[in-house]
């Protein structure tokens, strides 16, 4: 069995993962800056359900950004763990 990890395209999904997190992230900054404009346009009903929507949004959008940097974090651990056994298998061949 061989097992074989190219690094630099690895690194790049990394650099991608963590990217689309904070790229997410700063969306997500964005629209609430803009929403908060918007607080007082709406009342009653519409407010209750535009409320509810956009905590919906939130929530999704957050879970979407979270699980980016998680993998992100992920991938970035098991590209260093590769590398750390990579040498040591090294320098069992030394």
């Amino acid at each position: 069995m061989r097992i074989r990890v190219e690094h630099e395209p690895l690194a790049q999904s990394i650099a991608a993962l963590a990217d689309s997190a904070r790229c997410i992230r700063a969306l997500l900054d964005d629209l609430d800056a803009e929403i908060a404009g918007l607080d007082g346009l709406w009342a009653g009903r519409a407010r209750e359900a535009y409320e509810r929507a956009q905590r919906k949004w939130t929530a999704c959008a957050a879970a979407m950004q979270s699980a980016l940097t998680d993998a992100a974090i992920a991938a970035a651990r098991a590209q260093a763990r590769t590398r750390e056994a990579e040498a040591r298998v090294a320098t069992l061949w030394r």
